[in-house]
């Protein structure tokens, strides 16, 4: 039984590792729409400054305090006034870019009243429904991000150690049933 530990072989080891990213809960979305901005792996324990850049014009979204694995989730709304067009969500460190993706900006702004307002039935949506995110890091590459972290491996060999634990637990019982024989036989 000393041994059984050892057999049991190695664990599930989950690490927060990776180069620095963002992401966003959609590729598009309306001028004036909040958007959810995720940081992943940047600095630990800093303050974030979250820039939308244009091909001719920047927007400062505010700051977001990183935590220790220097992750942070802040949502930001958007000026309204924006025109349509790709832009660059981009996350800075003093002043240096740490991480920045892309965004899609289309159709007509959101205003406070459309927000919180209802819609009739015969009413389109405004937007369409989000869209599994696409990251691009710092040097720019696209990538797909998880929505959530994947499922850990399965371990193929983990039926071992219970196979053993079976064969041990069946030998001492039959090492007990063979001794009581014994004992009674004499």
């Amino acid at each position: 039984m000393a041994l059984w530990p050892a057999c049991l072989g190695p664990g599930i080891v989950l690490a927060h590792d990776g180069s620095p990213r963002l992401e966003l809960n959609v590729d598009r979305i309306n001028p004036g729409g909040t958007l959810e901005v995720r940081g992943v792996n940047l600095a630990s324990d800093e303050t974030i400054n979250l820039t939308l850049i244009g091909s001719e014009s920047r927007f400062p979204l505010g700051a977001a305090m990183s935590d220790a694995h220097g992750d942070f989730i802040q949502a930001v709304a958007l000026p309204a006034d924006l025109a349509e067009g790709v832009y660059t969500v981009r996350a800075s460190l003093v002043g240096q870019p740490a991480a920045e993706v892309a965004l899609t900006i289309f159709g007509a702004a959101v205003t406070g009243d459309e927000e919180g307002g209802h819609r009739d039935e015969d009413e389109p949506l405004l937007a369409p429904l989000p869209i599994s995110p696409r990251v691009v890091s710092t040097p720019p590459q696209r990538t797909a991000a998880p929505v959530e972290p994947p499922a850990p491996p399965p371990q193929a060999g983990a039926w071992w150690p219970l196979a053993f634990g079976a064969a041990v637990a069946a030998t001492l019982g039959l090492a007990v049933l063979v001794r009581r024989k014994t004992m009674s036989a004499r």
